[in-house]
Formats: C-alpha cells, structure tokens, sequence
C-alpha cells in the first residue's frame, strides 16, 4: 500500500512538472507589493495601482507570473542612456518563459532639484511562453 502511494505522489509531481512547462504564462501582480519602499525600478498598473515587476538596481528581476514571484537573472537591456523620450527594451529569458519590458522615459529630474532620484517610465510587459502571449501597459521607473 506504501509503494502504492508513493508511486501516485511522485506520478502526480511528474505530471505537475510537465504541464508547467505546456502553460501559458499569465502576467499577475506581485506577490510583494511593498517592492516600490525602497530604492529600485519598479513598473505598476495605471488602473489597478499594483506592482508586476522589481528590480534592485542589481542583476535580479522579479516579475509577476502565474500568481507567483518569477525571479530573472542576467537580463539583457538594450540602451543605457536616460534622456526623456528614450526607448529600451529589458529581454529576460527562463526555462520556457520570456518577459520582455518596452519602456519609454518620461521625466527625470532636474539637474537643480538636489532632492530629487527618480526617472519616470512608461512601457508594455510581454510574456510569452509554447507560442501564446500576454501584454499589460505599466507606469512607474526608477529611483529612491
């Protein structure tokens, strides 16, 4: 009887590894969503005022997927200048899943305001994964 359940757990833990990988992605918010009080570059909903991506300013990206926390590493950013109306785009691949970030810069401070640490974004995040796609425009940026 032992073996028997043993066998139907680790068959169901098989089946459930497989079918993550045949899922489609879908963008949610982040589980955290008390990533913006601290330093980092975040990007949030216009609507909803919730939180689907964070980064650290370090090379760790943590999007919203599926109802959990998808942690990236090493992604690939083209551009590095932050002058208002340039465009970028974040490209972060793991295992079966790829989250792509559009932006644009919208505002930044003045060189006059001291106080001031923060550069405005506006931009689309893209999942995709097996060949579907799901799109959500953000607002947010980067700063303390």
């Amino acid at each position: 009887m032992k073996k028997l359940i043993l066998t139907l757990c680790l068959s169901s833990s098989l089946l459930a590894c497989s079918t993550s990988q045949d899922q489609e992605a879908k963008i949610t918010p982040l589980l955290n969503q008390s990533v913006a009080d601290g330093c980092g570059c975040y990007l949030k909903s216009k609507k909803e005022n919730k939180y689907y991506y964070w980064n650290d300013f370090g090379f760790v990206h943590y999007f919203g997927i599926n109802g959990t926390e998808k942690i990236f590493r090493n992604c690939d950013k083209a551009g590095k200048s932050e002058k208002i109306g340039d465009q970028h785009t974040l490209i972060c691949i793991k295992q079966y899943v790829t989250a792509e970030i559009s932006f644009t810069v919208t505002s930044k401070c003045r060189p006059s305001d001291e106080a001031c640490e923060f550069t405005n974004r506006s931009g689309t995040l893209t999942v995709k994964s097996n060949g579907k796609t799901n799109s959500i425009n953000l607002i947010g940026g980067c700063g303390c």
